[in-house]
């Protein structure tokens, strides 16, 4: 069953107003009312975020409760269901009271800013949301949502803990030539969709010498087959 976002919504209109926190903070803490608790710990890179060239390299660690590019990937990381934009606009039947929105921030960053939906225009169907920052309460989304996620309609979130298993058949040796080449096999298996793998390979000082990514979102990645 989905998780009821009453609560979120609830605390957002209740605290809209009170200046605690800015835009993902505020967000963690609306969404730490129905058990979803965003970590506050920095632990992604400005390289791991959900699309490339959406941020600034800047060369740090990032928190998904205090960052709101970061949350989105912290959110898609949990399985949370999300609807992209693809078009003009995200259809407004895609976008229900409780879910999170993430929109342009000041600089044009895509993902920069993140809002939850508070309630909809009775008349014209619109969403409306709140947020901090710049102070908003039950304000009208209009086309500027570009990703959603789908706190509403979630029918996993963290009542079914994520788990993921990595399983590699072949090792690299202990050191290698110029030139040399070595093929990753095994595979890597999670019970909700795996959105994002990066493989590395470090020098002895621990620099990375050269790195690939996938965004697989399928449940069982091929090492091999799939290009890691």
């Amino acid at each position: 069953m989905p998780v009821s976002s009453n609560a979120a919504v609830q605390y957002a209109l209740n605290h809209a107003y009170d200046g605690k926190g800015e835009c993902a903070e505020f967000v963690s803490d609306c969404l730490a009312q129905i058990n979803i608790n965003v970590p506050n710990t920095p632990f992604y890179q400005s390289t791991d975020y959900v699309e490339a060239g959406s941020s600034a390299t800047m060369g740090r660690y990032t928190n998904p409760y205090k960052c709101a590019r970061a949350q989105l990937r912290w959110l898609m990381d949990q399985g949370y269901p999300t609807v992209k934009k693809t078009g003009s606009a995200i259809e407004w039947a895609d976008i229900n009271v409780g879910d999170v929105v993430f929109m342009n921030d000041s600089e044009g960053n895509p993902f920069g800013h993140v809002v939850i939906i508070t309630g909809r225009n009775p008349q014209t169907g619109e969403s409306l949301y709140t947020a901090h920052n710049a102070v908003r309460r039950d304000e009208p989304l209009g086309n500027r949502a570009n990703y959603v996620v789908q706190i509403s309609r979630n029918s996993v979130g963290p009542s079914a803990p994520s788990t993921l298993s990595i399983n590699p058949t072949s090792e690299p040796k202990d050191t290698m030539e110029v030139g040399e080449k070595f093929y990753f096999r095994g595979s890597i298996t999670s019970n909700y969709p795996i959105n994002h793998c990066t493989v590395s390979i470090l020098d002895s000082n621990g620099a990375v010498v050269q790195s690939k990514a996938l965004t697989p979102n399928k449940t069982s990645v091929d090492m091999l087959a799939d290009g890691l």
